[in-house]
């Protein structure tokens, strides 16, 4: 550490190797895009303290039981684009496009709570496309909207 530096703060437990509550309780919303979301599963496994997941783009969550994941059952959300071909998959745990205890959002062309006309994503890599459809679902469940999500 440089001199007249701050040790970081230690958000773990030194005594079981779990993260502690974050003060104020913020609200924490986890994003998994395609081998992302095997990851983002398998961490939502344990006690994290997310509020809210979406996974997109996936092929698989590391169980086919959406109740393995400790997220509210309706803050779980899963967004699968035409022609994604890594999202059909199923491959690791699970087609989560199938589950349906997951909330599947929209990724076609889509108007918003605004009335706003939003676009479509297409394949593996047009989730976070400004002003597309699955952008926004995603950011509504960033900012603690779910109401503003849409559904397929």
């Amino acid at each position: 550490m440089e001199q007249g530096g701050h040790e970081p703060p230690d958000h773990r437990d030194p005594g079981r190797g779990e993260i502690r509550p974050r003060a104020g309780d913020p609200d924490l919303t986890a994003l998994g895009h395609s081998y992302g979301s095997l990851t983002t599963g398998l961490a939502l496994q344990q006690a994290t303290g997310v509020d809210a997941a979406v996974i997109f783009g996936s092929p698989g969550i590391g169980t086919s039981d959406a109740g393995d994941l400790k997220v509210p059952s309706d803050m779980l959300s899963n967004s699968k684009a035409d022609g994604d071909w890594a999202a059909k998959s199923g491959l690791f745990g699970g087609n989560p496009d199938r589950n349906p205890d997951i909330t599947q959002l929209e990724t076609g062309a889509a108007t918003n709570t605004y009335g706003e006309s939003l676009s479509g994503s297409d394949g593996h890599s047009e989730y976070q496309v400004n002003g597309s459809t699955s952008q926004w679902n995603n950011a509504a469940a960033i900012a603690g909207h779910p109401e503003d999500r849409i559904k397929r």
